[in-house]
């Protein structure tokens, strides 16, 4: 089944969703604890998210404009791209984080809706996505693995 631009814009509203359950969830002894998905501290996740929502959008159109073949990830250096949507955020406390997740989101579900329903089921290549529809490549890379940083977050409760 591929993944369709309604299948993007709920999946985007529950990441809202739930990064906001998070940001209320957690006591503040929590958000010094480090997950184990990538090393951060939980308030680190919740910006890395955010900064993630600012920057889908061009770097969907630059996905859109690649060939299908081209790797359009291969000059990203993803870890450095990371490390500096982190350190941007460095001082915001957690309800603006929150409040950034939603607004950046929201504005990538704006951009979703717009596209025509036929821009989802194009391939493209991205890094070690090769020849996956767009749909998928979104779903993969923005809704499931901000849950993902999510889940690893809600994880440090249950390990102290």
């Amino acid at each position: 089944m591929k993944t369709t631009g309604t299948d993007l814009v709920r999946g985007l509203k529950f990441l809202i969703q739930e990064a906001q359950r998070l940001g209320e969830n957690l006591g503040d002894e929590h958000w010094d604890k480090t997950e184990s998905m990538d090393g951060w501290k939980n308030q680190q996740v919740l910006a890395h998210l955010a900064g993630i929502g600012t920057i889908v959008v061009p770097f969907a159109q630059n996905i859109v404009a690649a060939a299908p073949s081209a790797n359009s990830g291969a000059a990203i250096d993803i870890d450095a791209l990371n490390a500096g949507i982190v350190a941007a955020r460095a001082g915001k406390s957690v309800p603006d984080l929150v409040a950034e997740v939603a607004a950046a989101y929201n504005g990538v579900i704006d951009w979703i809706t717009a596209q025509p329903e036929t821009l989802w089921e194009q391939p493209r290549t991205f890094k070690g996505y090769r020849d996956v529809p767009m749909g998928d490549i979104f779903m993969r890379m923005i809704v499931l693995h901000g849950l993902g940083h999510i889940y690893a977050s809600y994880s440090t409760v249950f390990d102290s």
